[in-house]
């Protein structure tokens, strides 16, 4: 049980630092905004980036606890769910200019659909976390 702890310290340590960081400064209310503006979304576009959000996350919830809590091991199934969804936004920023070039609307859908699928991602987080760190805290703790 030592060896896990360590591991999902680890985890956490490491998402916070490089992500969860990161995270802040691509702000919906702000760097997303600004971005679907300079695109010439609809003020519609806009706000379905900032719905997606809470709507993707909320309806993913439900889904990620029943895979969590019906693991043994759920700190490789968990970096594998993580792995895929920051790989999966980083290959969308990284298209961008091709996409752009190819059309403004083509880069505003993209987004809108890239942005949607990383925000169902993210409702894994909380049900995930949440058994790995019970399994940080020593019962004498709880």
């Amino acid at each position: 049980m030592a060896e896990y702890g360590k591991k999902n310290f680890v985890l956490f340590f490491i998402d916070t630092v490089l992500f969860i960081n990161a995270m802040t400064y691509l702000s919906v209310t702000a760097v997303i905004t600004y971005f679907l503006n300079t695109l010439g979304a609809s003020t519609f576009q806009i706000s379905l980036a900032s719905i997606l959000v809470s709507v993707g996350t909320f309806i993913s919830q439900p889904i990620f606890a029943k895979k969590a809590a019906g693991l043994t091991i759920k700190l490789k199934s968990f970096l594998r769910i993580l792995s895929i969804q920051r790989i999966f936004f980083l290959f969308f920023v990284m298209t961008i200019p091709m996409l752009v070039s190819a059309g403004y609307y083509l880069a505003i859908m993209a987004f809108l659909i890239c942005w949607g699928i990383f925000s169902f991602f993210v409702g894994s987080y909380t049900p995930f976390y949440m058994a790995l760190f019970y399994k940080m805290v020593e019962m004498s703790q709880a």
